[in-house]
C-alpha cells in the first residue's frame, strides 16, 4: 500500500469514528427534544399519535406510565427492525427512545419531586419538634394506636426535599431508634412548601404561640 492509499484509510478511518460519535450525540439531543415536545403536549391535554394514546388509555385504567408504555412497545418493534436493518441503528434507536421517554415522564409527571415521611413513633412530639427546629419544615401530628399492643403513638408525617433525608434520619435515630419510618416519593407538591427552610430554631414554637394568642384575643 502506497502513502497517498494509508492516508485516504487513515481519513476514512477517522470519519467513521467522527460520524458514530455524531450519532450518538444526535440521539442524545434527539430524545431530549422529542421527549420535551411530547410532555408539553400531553401535559395540556393534547396529543402527537402513535403511542401516546395507548399510553394515556392505559394510563387513566392501570395507573401506568406513559412514558413507560412508550418505551416498552417502541423497544419491542425496534428489536425487531434490528433482524432486518441490522443491530447497530436498533441500538442507536434504542438509547433515542430511552432518552425521550424519561424526558417526557419527567415533563409529564413534574420536576419538583419531593420526598413524604411517615414517621411512627412514642416520641413523636420531640422528633416533631427538632424537626421544626432544625430543618425547618412542617409537621403533621396525628394520633394512632398500635394493632398489636393498643400502645399510643404518634403517627408524623411531612414533606422534605431529598437533602435532607439524611439529617432528617440522624434526628429520628437520636430520639428514637425503633421507630417506624416510611419514605416514599412525591411527584409534585402544591401549596405552601418553601424552596429552602424559612424557620429556624426556635422561631417555630415563638411563631405557634403567638397564633395561639392571637386566636385567644379574637375570641374574647
Amino acid at each position: 500500500m502506497n502513502l497517498s492509499g494509508m492516508i485516504h484509510k487513515i481519513r476514512a478511518i477517522r470519519a467513521g469514528r467522527f460520524l458514530a460519535a455524531c450519532l450518538g450525540v444526535v440521539c442524545l439531543f434527539g430524545g431530549l427534544l422529542v421527549g420535551v415536545g411530547a410532555g408539553l403536549v400531553v401535559k395540556y391535554h393534547g396529543s402527537g399519535g402513535g403511542m401516546d394514546i395507548v399510553g394515556i388509555i392505559l394510563k387513566s385504567k392501570y395507573d401506568v406510565s406513559v412514558g413507560t408504555v412508550s418505551l416498552l412497545f417502541n423497544a419491542v418493534v425496534v428489536t425487531c427492525a434490528a433482524f432486518i436493518f441490522g443491530f447497530e441503528p436498533a441500538m442507536y434507536t434504542l438509547v433515542n427512545i430511552f432518552v425521550s421517554s424519561n424526558v417526557f415522564t419527567q415533563v409529564l409527571e413534574g420536576l419538583n419531586r419531593k420526598r413524604n415521611m411517615m414517621i411512627v413513633s412514642e416520641k413523636g412530639a420531640e422528633i416533631a419538634r427538632r424537626l421544626m427546629n432544625e430543618v425547618g419544615r412542617g409537621v403533621t401530628i396525628i394520633k394512632g394506636e398500635g394493632g398489636y399492643t393498643h400502645r399510643g403513638k404518634d403517627v408524623l408525617f411531612c414533606v422534605v426535599s431529598r437533602f435532607e433525608l439524611a439529617a432528617i434520619k440522624e434526628i429520628i435515630s437520636s430520639i428514637d431508634p425503633d421507630a417506624f419510618v416510611c419514605i416514599n416519593e412525591t411527584y409534585e407538591v402544591m401549596g405552601k412548601f418553601p424552596g429552602r427552610a424559612p424557620l429556624h430554631k426556635e422561631e417555630y414554637p415563638a411563631k405557634l404561640q403567638a397564633e395561639q394568642e392571637a386566636g385567644q384575643d379574637t375570641t374574647q
